[in-house]
């Protein structure tokens, strides 16, 4: 019985950073924006889509609080679902 050697090289998997990712570490590098949360979230692996909604919510409420815009009767449109005990 003949053995066939294993000639490939291991590679851990490798994760592509998301774009969301990159334009959040763009605006903490050009707007010096810092929050724990946000970080966190853009840690988390996949959730792309809700990742760039947050940001685009988080750039909302920015100019809002730049023009001195009452937040009181803003929607965002955002809806938590899922079952009981999943994070929402």
């Amino acid at each position: 019985m003949q053995r066939k050697s294993v000639t490939r090289r291991q590679r851990p998997l490798e994760q592509k950073e998301s774009a969301a990712k990159q334009e959040w570490e763009r605006r903490k590098d050009e707007h010096f924006d810092s929050n724990a949360p946000v970080d966190e979230l853009m840690e988390l692996v996949g959730l792309e889509e809700i990742k760039e909604q947050f940001l685009a919510i988080l750039a909302k409420v920015e100019v809002c609080k730049s023009q001195e815009i009452e937040l009181d009767e803003e929607r965002f449109n955002a809806v938590f679902q899922g079952n009981p005990g999943t994070g929402k």
